[in-house]
């Protein structure tokens, strides 16, 4: 098991499972831990009973990459390797990524949905948690849990680019619904994001879902020229 929990003063915590999100790890922490409190779990990892439970941006990881010692990598690593942040970053200046980095690294990150201008745009700002059913069962099988994987959690990812079937989401933490809790996979009600829809509709959510994750897999250094992606939009 990669998690240890028989730790004093700071958690043991030795390896990410193959693409895990950040708040995966936290939430298999959480349970072989046996904390009894979400902010037990979350005082122990980012040294607060709130700040860094959020499954989208996460706060406070440069608490966690010391108190493991930077098993887990560098605060800069499991931002931009565990959570979706880096799916922002060709659309912004250099200097705005940076601080937004540095925001998540040692304080709160609540404001950082407001200067992505999420909570103004079509989309909104809500990331469910995704999950696939195909990927859950290979999960439980090769590594005894079924956890969340970074790719699916990427915003316009519906369909899981392995298994190309339609992603099934959780409204647990976007909803409001224990907000601050951890949780993983089978822990959750978790219902199909898309009715039937025809071949041509799947084509298209496939094809998003590629570009979504193509674009989060950019060297965090590429920026678009502002210049021109509004010519391009325009």
């Amino acid at each position: 098991m990669p998690i240890n929990c028989n730790f004093v003063g700071r958690p043991h915590i030795s390896s990410w499972l193959p693409g895990e999100t950040l708040f995966s790890m936290a939430s298999r922490h959480h349970i072989v831990a046996c904390n009894s409190t979400p902010a037990e779990t979350c005082r122990q990892l980012f040294g607060h009973p709130r700040i860094g439970s959020a499954h989208d941006f996460p706060a406070r990881v440069g608490y966690l990459a010391a108190q493991t010692q930077g098993q887990l990598g560098s605060p800069r690593d499991i931002i931009l390797d565990h959570t979706i942040t880096r799916f922002f970053f060709p659309f912004q200046s250099p200097k705005k990524c940076a601080n937004w980095v540095a925001q998540m690294t040692s304080g709160a990150a609540s404001q950082l949905k407001s200067q992505l201008g999420l909570p103004s745009a079509r989309f909104g700002a809500a990331h469910p948690l995704k999950a696939c059913a195909q990927c859950m069962a290979e999960d439980a099988r090769l590594c005894t849990v079924a956890y969340w994987h970074v790719e699916h959690q990427i915003p316009g990812v519906w369909v899981c680019p392995h298994h190309h079937s339609l992603l099934l989401t959780s409204r647990k933490k976007w909803s409001g619904e224990d907000r601050f809790g951890w949780c993983l996979p089978f822990d959750v009600e978790l219902v199909p994001s898309a009715g039937q829809i025809d071949t041509s509709a799947f084509d298209a959510l496939n094809t998003i879902a590629s570009s979504a994750i193509a674009l989060w897999k950019l060297a965090p250094k590429v920026h678009l020229s502002e210049p021109s992606l509004a010519s391009t939009y325009r």
